[in-house]
């Protein structure tokens, strides 16, 4: 229990006041004073403020609707204070009693935050409380704060926050009285506990960004290089302000050299350093950074090195070395201090100058820890992309040692994979550039089956292109194979038979040096499509037979599935319907016993083409019909579009225009999506119906 206590009052009391919870006897000194006066704190508005229309209107439906409490977070350098003082001039009118603002130094060059007591000081020595009658004790501080400003109109402004508990002390009582908030972290305490409402500033607009250098800059009139500029900045006031001084102090500097001179990722940073500490860009991201605990901090450098557009937890964990628990946990602290942003489930990234700061703090480590942290990234890419390879279409011998990601079925391991894309060319050739050049192939090698899925030339082309080069690097004549033996693949389905020829004849020459069985057959198989493609008939059967050979006496039941489905298809083009439906046969029975969807829908597409040949239109249609359905279940949009050209003609065989024209319109949208040559045999079907 605690004992009898009692308040004692010295000298004239115009109001009496108990603070907090009182467990031992306290004084408190309350001023009275005659008249408050009216404090106007607010800091000059920006004069090339532009845009925020949403988040304004965010600031005042919030504290419109009765939240006295609003946090304005968002990344350093993205104009959160800016924003909160262009508001309070905006609302000014409505807080008749004053405008109280501190910069409470949550970030600032000297890593100290202001302690909330000094914070209080100040407040109450706005309000003309003399010194000496400032209470020593915080919660007699706050109180007395909250007394003199109870029952009227007051905006505060706490600029650049640390934390809820700095902010806490400092929120008035009374409900006549607003507060905003603005901080680099989330203050998810003032949210959960205080009520407070969050607005999020994110970088400017590309057309927003714009707006504003045009603004600073007199005779800025080109769009290109302003947009340029823009994107250079990452859409952060702070550092288009830089660039706006930069142009202003030295008219001869042209829009499209200063962007050269920042399109340099490695010297970026520093054309953005100032004479002034507290405006320099580096120097900003350094007051966040430096206060990080240390697996936050190592988590940021080691994604730094991550060439890709963004980043999963798995893959930030692989590059800092840490498990995923702890990688989880400083993933949360570097997205709360807006140092990472999540775009997606399970997907990172930095905005282009925080990633330039990352790259910098990472290149600091010595060479051999980057290599280890990049070889991890690449092992963990090598095997997740390889598993998930297994569930479009599991045609290759493994290129992984290690467990990969697991999948729970092949919609989940495309969406990963489709995710990822933007990610893997850029993955390869880091893995060339450091050093790694057997990941790099590997990797290339492994995503065969996805890109064949989607079809994305020029890409995929290039990805090829660098994985051979890792291959020749390394002396790897099986990678030097396979790199080979894909590209052969880009140049069939681009519609250039004889160049995917000689391709594929290269990579047989290197399969045979290492006596790989699988690549030998493969190439024998596709070298067989290919000469079928070119009429050559008599080479194609040779060999198509000599892969299938091949594959039995090896035991590749994969194999030998595609060498039938290829022999049926130099039987039909032959005419030798009969062989070529019992090859078909074949090859569809082993695709059904392997669960193998995307070759049975190629063998039913196949097997159509011969009914619809032969007069059996019903089961022809009923046939094509069925492969369209297996395309679109598995979301292959280039097959879809295939047995769409094959159905068509079924359709305006049986008289049915209307659903034939249909068919081939909508091959046609896919075809021209893909750039596929054969968008010109479908233009021919539609114009001579």
């Amino acid at each position: 229990m605690v004992g009898e206590v009692s308040n004692v009052v010295t000298g004239h009391a115009g109001a009496v006041l108990q603070v907090g919870s009182v467990v031992r006897a306290r004084e408190v000194n309350v001023w009275s004073g005659a008249r408050i006066p009216v404090p106007r704190q607010l800091p000059p508005d920006t004069p090339a403020f532009t845009g925020r229309d949403w988040e304004l209107r965010t600031l005042d439906s919030a504290l419109a609707d009765g939240t006295r409490l609003c946090v304005v977070t968002g990344p350093p350098g993205v104009g959160k204070t800016a924003l909160a003082v262009r508001w309070a001039h905006r609302v000014e009118h409505r807080y008749p009693d004053g405008q109280l603002v501190v910069n409470l130094r949550g970030f600032d060059r000297d890593g100290r935050p202001l302690p909330p007591a000094s914070a209080l000081d100040d407040f109450l020595l706005a309000l003309d409380v003399p010194p000496g009658r400032i209470p020593v004790d915080l919660d007699a501080k706050a109180g007395l704060f909250r007394s003199l400003v109870a029952e009227r109109r007051v905006l505060v402004l706490l600029d650049n926050a640390r934390d809820s508990a700095q902010v806490r002390p400092l929120l008035p009582g009374a409900p006549g009285c607003a507060v905003v908030v603005t901080g680099r972290n989330v203050l998810s305490g003032l949210l959960t506990e205080d009520g407070a409402a969050l607005v999020r500033v994110r970088p400017l607009t590309r057309a927003g960004g714009a707006r504003m250098l045009a603004a600073a800059v007199p005779g800025a009139d080109s769009d290109t290089a302003l947009s340029r500029l823009v994107d250079l900045c990452a859409g952060l006031p702070l550092a288009l302000r830089i660039v706006s001084q930069r142009l202003v102090s030295d008219p001869h500097t042209a829009l499209a050299d200063l962007a050269d001179e920042l399109g340099n990722s490695r010297t970026r940073l520093a054309g953005f350093e100032v004479d002034e500490e507290s405006v320099a860009i580096r120097a900003v991201f350094s007051w966040s950074y430096d206060i990080l605990p240390p697996d936050a901090a190592r988590l940021f450098r080691a994604a730094g090195r991550h060439p890709g557009p963004h980043f999963s937890l798995d893959t930030a964990a692989a590059y800092a070395d840490l498990p995923l628990p702890r990688a989880r946990r400083a993933m949360a602290t570097l997205t709360a201090a807006h140092l990472v942003e999540t775009t997606g489930r399970d997907r990172h990234q930095f905005h282009d100058l925080l990633r330039c700061y990352a790259e910098d703090r990472a290149a600091t480590e010595a060479p051999a820890r980057r290599r280890a942290s990049v070889r991890r990234a690449v092992t963990g890419y090598l095997a997740a992309a390889e598993a998930a390879s297994r569930f479009v279409r599991p045609v290759r011998p493994p290129l992984s040692t290690e467990p990969g990601r697991e999948f729970s079925d092949y919609d989940d391991a495309v969406a990963w994979l489709d995710g990822e894309r933007p990610n893997f060319l850029p993955v390869v050739r880091m893995a060339a550039r450091e050093g790694l050049p057997e990941l790099g192939w590997r990797l290339a090698g492994a995503l065969w089956p996805y890109f064949d899925l989607r079809k994305p030339w020029e890409e995929w082309t290039a990805l090829l292109r660098v994985g051979l080069a890792c291959a020749l690097t390394a002396g790897d004549r099986f990678g030097e194979g396979l790199m080979r033996h894909d590209l052969a693949f880009g140049f069939r389905h681009r519609g250039e038979p004889a160049e995917a020829v000689v391709e594929l004849e290269h990579a047989l020459a290197a399969f045979r040096a290492v006596d790989g069985t699988w690549g030998i057959g493969s190439c024998l198989n596709w070298l067989g499509d290919l000469r079928r493609a070119l009429r050559q008939f008599e080479p194609a059967l040779e060999s198509c037979e000599r892969a299938l050979g091949e594959w039995r006496l090896a035991g590749d039941l994969v194999g030998e599935t595609w060498a039938l489905r290829n022999l049926g298809l130099i039987y039909r083009d032959l005419g030798d319907d009969e062989r070529a439906l019992a090859a078909f046969a074949r090859a569809r029975e082993l695709f059904e016993q392997r669960s193998d969807s995307r070759g049975l829908a190629s063998v039913l597409r196949n097997e159509g083409i011969i009914l619809r040949r032969t007069g059996e239109l019903a089961r022809s249609r009923e046939t094509l019909e069925r492969a369209l359905a297996i395309h679109r279940a598995r979301n292959d949009e280039w097959n879809e579009a295939c047995s769409l050209e094959r159905l068509g003609e079924t359709r305006y065989a049986t008289g049915d225009t209307d659903a034939a024209v249909a068919a081939w319109r909508r091959a046609l949208e896919i075809f021209e999506k893909f750039h596929d040559h054969r968008a010109t045999r479908v233009r021919l079907l539609l114009s001579g119906q």
